[in-house]
């Protein structure tokens, strides 16, 4: 009984990472936290494999400060851009969201 229940937990996993599931028409909160730099979140709305809407977005420098945001949206993809200040240095990072034939990534830039 044991094996056959570890086959099947198996299979399934297995099933999973072959054929990952689609990104169903819902919400999702798009987050990433650089350790010790800076935090970001939004939350996308999809619907017909398109980003319908984004809202509540949120960003923090855990050092230095946040001097410019920017977001940009089209139909399959989301970005929030930031501009940060550490000292007398700027860095331009940002975190993507994108759908593309039923999947959605997200990365950090």
């Amino acid at each position: 009984m044991k094996q056959s229940k570890f086959i099947l937990l198996l299979l399934c996993s297995i099933y999973f990472v072959l054929y990952p599931t689609t990104v169903r028409a819902s919400s999702y909160n798009i987050s990433h936290t650089s350790a010790l730099s800076w935090k970001a979140s939004y939350r996308i709305t999809i619907s017909k494999n398109k980003i319908t809407k984004i809202s509540k977005i949120h960003y923090k420098a855990i050092t230095g400060h946040i001097t410019a945001s920017k977001m940009v949206q089209s139909k399959h993809q989301s970005t929030l851009y930031l501009t940060r200040k550490v000292g007398a240095i700027c860095y331009k990072v940002g975190l993507r969201s994108t759908i593309k034939k039923g999947k959605m990534t997200v990365s950090v830039l």
